[in-house]
């Protein structure tokens, strides 16, 4: 467990165990200025060697920030190697995320992400900017004349491996996601007020511990007997342009050491992490992804479709997995397609009468269609791919 003093004058480190909890160490933070109100996140690297933290400094009318980094010993707790910098960066937004692979740190405060990468000398000098708040507000239905910004504050890694960044604002729905965060620079593929949540938050980020760490092998501290046994599993998204060509994201956890890859379709197996691969046509594939370390291995298997490939597209059978939230919706609905790749994807949506009142592009993952001009009712959705009706759905609009 680490926190910090009130002032995050020091960084502070307990051990937890059946005894209960005990403190175990303390290290200077470097931050200069004293800590001002509660603003601020520490976090630990997906592999347990660095740990990060981010805070306000000063007074409610300085607009500096701290931002610190160090090499962390799981054994003993100690925090060292510490790097401590001040920005004069704006009030409230601030936050720090690792990348999965735990190659980068994320920091960002009101209106910047920045990327950097641990092994850097010096952070500073290394830093990239991948991405700029671009002015969206979330507007409440409530009060028309007054928007708030949806900019960048708290950040958290999701088991799918994305990193997620919740505004600062005293009310909002949206918040932006980073899709690869592996990626050096804006290959990271920073997507702004990406999602929007059925209801409104406050401030607030999910604090998760990473339950996928496991035990750090042959170490003094592995005490419980226990392995690391790979566990395979990943995500894919296809190019919006070419939806042939599909990106295969690495999600294995417990310690793999070697990647092996099966696309289903005859090809030769890959050992990258994450790769790309581009098949010859449209069809179903089962695609399988093997992990191993020197304790075992593990498989795990998918089955994708690309796009309509029976003979006759009207006797087709398409297990995509097409889901809407919320539903009754009020403004956005979230169209999410799962297992399926359209070749040329549309949404759809019918009034009672038959009379089609919206269609744009449909692609494989979440898709947001703006029902917030559409008059109270019953709706058909249909999501197709080219002249193929792959899902048809029944929607309940109400009133704004």
């Amino acid at each position: 467990l680490i926190t910090a003093t009130d002032e995050f004058k020091d960084m502070l480190t307990f051990l937890v165990d059946e005894t209960g909890v005990k403190f175990h160490n303390k290290t200077n933070s470097l931050m200069v200025g004293g800590h001002y109100g509660d603003t601020g996140q520490i976090t630990v690297s997906n592999d347990g060697k660095y740990v990060a933290w981010h805070m306000k400094t000063g007074n409610p009318l300085d607009n500096g920030g701290g931002f610190n980094f160090g090499k962390f010993d799981r054994c003993t707790g100690m925090i060292t190697d510490v790097e401590g910098t001040y920005f004069p960066w704006t009030l409230l937004g601030l936050g720090v995320a690792f990348s999965p692979d735990s190659k980068y740190l994320y920091a960002c405060n009101t209106g910047t992400i920045y990327q950097y990468p641990v092994n850097a000398t010096d952070l500073k000098s290394s830093e990239k900017i991948v991405a700029t708040y671009d002015g969206f507000k979330y507007w409440p239905k409530a009060i028309s004349d007054f928007g708030y910004d949806v900019n960048f504050n708290m950040m958290q890694m999701g088991v799918d491996g994305r990193i997620y960044i919740f505004p600062p604002s005293a009310e909002n729905r949206y918040f932006s996601v980073i899709n690869h965060p592996n990626e050096g620079g804006k290959a990271c593929d920073v997507q702004q007020h990406a999602l929007k949540s059925k209801t409104a938050f406050f401030r607030t980020v999910p604090n998760i511990p990473n339950y996928r760490l496991g035990p750090l092998d042959g170490s003094s501290c592995d005490t419980l007997g226990l392995d690391n046994d790979p566990i395979a599993k990943y995500r894919y998204v296809n190019d919006t342009i070419l939806p042939l060509r599909v990106r295969f994201t690495d999600l294995s956890y417990y310690n793999p050491q070697t990647w092996s890859w099966d696309f289903g379709d005859g090809s030769p197996k890959i050992s990258q992490r994450s790769p790309f691969h581009t098949y010859a046509q449209n069809g179903t594939y089962r695609v399988c992804l093997t992990v191993s370390n020197e304790n075992s291995s593990n498989t795990f298997c998918r089955d994708i479709t690309i796009g309509p490939s029976a003979v006759d597209d009207d006797q087709a059978e398409h297990p995509a997995d097409v889901t809407l939230f919320p539903n009754p919706v009020q403004d956005i609905l979230l169209v999410t397609i799962g297992e399926y790749i359209p070749e040329r994807g549309y949404i759809e949506i019918y009034n009672i009468s038959g009379q089609q009142v919206h269609r744009q592009r449909a692609y494989y993952g979440h898709n947001n269609v703006d029902m917030s001009g559409m008059a109270a009712g019953t709706y058909i959705l249909r999501f197709m791919d080219g002249n193929v009706m792959v899902k048809e759905e029944k929607v309940v609009k109400v009133k704004n």
